[in-house]
């Protein structure tokens, strides 16, 4: 009998390792190849190509002879590049890595992005600021080809003004900032949150949960029907305001243990 708990212990063990080498996301930081109009050099993902002195080089002579108003005002990085640049490296994938479906997840772009496995079009996205993520083919263990292609040029004649895009918000900047990552791939990633003023929350979603935790609130019960989850909360939600920027986690399990956190106001 004890014999019989101890192997059942270690089985409940390995299966736990499993699923979370299933899970687990390939980190894709590291040294980049990117190429673009007079550059060809190895980059730091994440960062950008002023971080690394690439682009043209902007002096105190260039203000005066461009007249550049927008950057005359602000301050601004020293290197500076706009257009097309094509980032690549090498991705050595285990059999681990290739058990589940998986995304290719790029924490912020700008401005749009288009990328290729192994040469193949994985499509475009278009936003500054949400993550780009591309759906991945069935994968295989071995060695593969990353490319990314991205642009952050003016696409819609946007003042340069403008809040995300422009030296008074931020620099005008190529690269991948925050995570650049392949991770498994699931439909409880586009998990939807609504939180009214009235304490009420619920939830949308195409997965299946099993559990419902909210960080800093109880959980009195919760019921999902079909794509939508009705929670009832024991206590009182702080409101979110601009004096008090109040957030929470909500904390959502899939019936296949796969776990996604949502933060929301």
């Amino acid at each position: 009998m004890a014999l019989r708990s101890i192997r059942g212990k270690i089985a409940l063990a390995l299966c736990g390792w499993m699923v979370i080498m299933a899970v687990s996301a390939v980190d894709l930081s590291g040294r980049w190849r990117v190429t673009a109009g007079g550059i060809d050099s190895k980059v730091e993902l994440p960062g950008t190509l002023a971080a690394s002195k690439l682009g043209k080089r902007w002096t105190e002579r260039d203000f005066k002879t461009t007249m550049d108003l927008p950057q005359s005002e602000a301050l601004v990085q020293e290197w500076q590049y706009a257009g097309k640049a094509v980032w690549t490296r090498t991705v050595e994938l285990t059999a681990e890595d290739c058990a589940q479906p998986c995304e290719l997840f790029l924490e912020r772009v700008m401005w749009t992005s288009a990328a290729f496995w192994d040469g193949q079009p994985l499509g475009t996205r278009d936003s500054l600021a949400t993550p780009h993520v591309y759906a991945l083919p069935r994968l295989t263990p071995g060695r593969h080809e990353l490319r990314l292609e991205i642009d952050n040029g003016n696409h819609y004649n946007f003042s340069r003004q403008s809040h995300a895009y422009g030296p008074n918000m931020q620099a005008v900047w190529n690269g991948v900032l925050g995570k650049v990552e392949i991770r498994r791939a699931h439909p409880l990633r586009a998990a939807r949150v609504f939180a009214g003023a009235d304490g009420r929350l619920s939830v949308e979603t195409a997965a299946e949960v099993a559990a419902v935790e909210v960080e800093g609130l109880a959980v009195a019960s919760w019921k999902q029907d079909g794509r939508h989850i009705a929670i009832c909360l024991s206590g009182k939600p702080v409101l979110w305001d601009e004096s008090h920027p109040q957030l929470y986690v909500i904390r959502l399990t899939a019936k296949d243990g796969f776990v996604h956190a949502v933060r929301f106001g």
